[in-house]
């Protein structure tokens, strides 16, 4: 008698349908959706010859994100998060050692700004500790902790924080979460940073995996964090430590012999007293044999070459706060302070450039009705490059949020 495997797999589909039509009708689903379109209008540099700012606009329909939630049970869930960037695909880079000297070419694919920001898999260990297994967020900067655009009265919690770290950092791998009292200790191994793609206008931020569809894993990185009270929303404090070596998750091998650790230390906070919150943050990272890569990342061609942007520092800070005052219902007023420096130190003859010593600061009106808003937000940039003239900025916002999970 001779049996095909489509009679195989046919017999076997009929024999798990009643079983999995069964399961599916108790799993609960939620879903959540959120967007923001902008309008900015920005001073920039004609030409490094030609200091004088020259006013321009831009349209963006920044972000659209639905979420997902399959809850299985009491004790297991599964939540997916589709991002769509800027109205359009992107580009990824790809690597091909056989290409002559191991060229990286550019592809324009699906996935380079659509793309699934969050995937993972939670379940509950004991009581009130869980552990996900997954892609999900570092809880490291206000940033990467934001859960909604709701969440902050200004634009984001930080204009900055993007030039030193990955903007809304999310890694790939193992984490725990447990709660206890007023106090979440949080911590995991992930996906590390790839040294090949540090630059000098965002630091350790470039080197985030996002650039090929896989992610290189030899280095892999931890991090561990405690929170107090709720860092984001009202009364807390949060402790967060990452460190991951960066070296052999470059696609050119042999050009740098070094760890090239990166340590990221964070304190973040928000307190508040009637209709005022404050809140902010201090980052302070290292890259230890920054000269190293530094020299490595020069001999890059192609795609990957850094150019004018490939010298970086040894050490980089960040200060931001923020000042809230809700004086009507659905209606806020706020400043930001900020300030980033990413050559706070250097190695070796590694030129550390002013230009990349920013401050900002600004005021704003955000308005909230029926999981709607707009904000509005204007501030002033200036560096300390001698001669360098500040330069302003008015953005604004329109968005929504479901709010449903």
């Amino acid at each position: 008698m001779n049996i095909s495997i489509t009679h195989i797999l046919l017999l076997a589909s009929c024999a798990l349908a009643t079983p999995l039509t069964w399961a599916q009708s108790e799993i609960q689903i939620r879903k959540r959706a959120y967007g923001v379109f902008e309008v900015r209008q920005f001073e920039e540099f004609k030409t490094v010859q030609d200091l004088t700012p020259e006013s321009r606009r831009t349209l963006d329909l920044k972000e659209i994100e639905a979420e997902i939630e399959f809850l299985f049970d009491e004790n297991n869930e599964l939540e997916i998060e589709l991002e769509y960037e800027h109205g359009g695909t992107g580009s990824s880079l790809e690597h091909d050692n056989f290409e002559e000297f191991g060229e990286f070419e550019n592809e324009v694919e699906r996935g380079g700004e659509v793309a699934i920001s969050e995937a993972y898999y939670r379940t509950r260990l004991v009581d009130s500790t869980y552990l996900i297994i997954g892609k999900s967020k570092l809880y490291l900067s206000l940033n990467s902790a934001q859960e909604s655009p709701m969440d902050s009265a200004s634009p984001q919690f930080s204009n900055l924080e993007a030039r030193m770290i990955p903007n809304q950092w999310k890694e790939t791998g193992v984490q725990v979460e447990s709660r206890w009292r007023d106090f979440v200790l949080r911590g995991g191994v992930v996906s590390g940073l790839n040294s090949e793609f540090f630059r000098k206008y965002n630091w350790i931020g470039g080197g985030h995996q996002r650039q090929f569809e896989t992610m290189n894993a030899d280095d892999l990185a931890a991090l561990a964090s405690v929170e107090y009270g709720d860092a984001l929303r009202g009364r807390g404090l949060a402790l967060g430590y990452y460190q991951g070596d960066t070296s052999r998750n470059r696609y050119k091998r042999g050009k740098l012999d070094a760890r090239a650790t990166v340590k990221i230390y964070s304190l973040m906070g928000s307190w508040s007293l009637g209709p005022v919150i404050a809140s902010g943050q201090i980052l302070r990272g290292e890259l230890s044999d920054s000269e190293a890569v530094v020299t490595a990342n020069n001999t890059l061609g192609g795609l990957a070459a850094p150019g004018n942007f490939g010298s970086i520092g040894s050490k980089a800070n960040l200060e931001s706060f923020q000042l809230r005052w809700d004086f009507l219902e659905n209606w806020s007023a706020f400043a930001l302070f900020e300030h980033v420096n990413t050559f706070a130190e250097v190695e070796g003859s590694v030129f550390a450039d002013p230009r990349y010593e920013v401050q900002q600061q600004g005021l704003g009106i955000y308005h909230q009705w029926s999981r709607c808003f707009w904000k509005l937000h204007g501030w002033q940039e200036s560096t300390q490059l001698e001669g360098l003239p500040s330069t302003q900025t008015i953005l604004f916002q329109f968005g929504f949020d479901t709010g449903t999970i």
